[in-house]
C-alpha cells in the first residue's frame, strides 16, 4: 500500500493509505490526489512543505527531504510522525483521542489529518 494526499474541494488535504488514488475515502470526497508516497512521513512533508518548493519535483524528493530537512518546526513534527508510525492502530487512536480531548474537552471525536486508523470515539470526561 502507498500513501496519497487527497485534495478536497475546500482546499485541505487528507493523507490516506490505498493501493491507488481514490475519489472517495471513508467520508471524504477528493477532487484530486498527489502521490504515491512510500511513507506517511513523506506525504506529511509534502503536505506541509511541498507547495511551491523548488526542491520537490516527485514524491521521492519529498521522502528524501522529510528525513534531511532540519529547518523550522519540521524536526519536531517529524519526530511525532515517526513515533506515531511505530504505534499500533489502537495506541494511535487512543493517542489522537487524548490529544483531541486535551485541546477541546467538549469534542466528541478526533479529526486528525491521518484518517487511516481513526474510528469515532467519545471523549471521557474526568470528574
Amino acid at each position: 500500500m502507498a500513501f496519497f494526499l487527497g485534495k478536497r474541494a475546500q482546499g485541505d488535504q487528507i493523507i490516506y493509505e490505498a493501493a491507488a488514488p481514490l475519489k472517495r475515502y471513508k467520508s471524504y470526497t477528493f477532487t484530486g490526489a498527489t502521490g504515491p508516497f512510500l511513507s506517511r512521513l513523506g506525504a506529511s512533508y509534502y503536505a506541509r512543505c511541498g507547495r511551491g518548493n523548488p526542491a520537490i519535483f516527485t514524491p521521492a524528493d519529498a521522502e528524501r527531504l522529510a528525513h534531511e530537512d532540519n529547518s523550522g518546526a519540521w524536526p519536531i513534527i517529524r519526530e511525532q510522525i515517526e513515533a506515531e508510525m511505530l504505534m499500533t492502530p489502537e495506541d494511535l487512536e487512543a493517542t489522537r483521542l487524548d490529544m483531541a480531548c486535551e485541546y477541546d474537552p467538549d469534542r466528541h471525536h478526533s479529526s486528525a489529518i491521518w484518517v487511516g486508523a481513526l474510528a469515532p470515539s467519545l471523549c471521557e470526561a474526568e470528574i
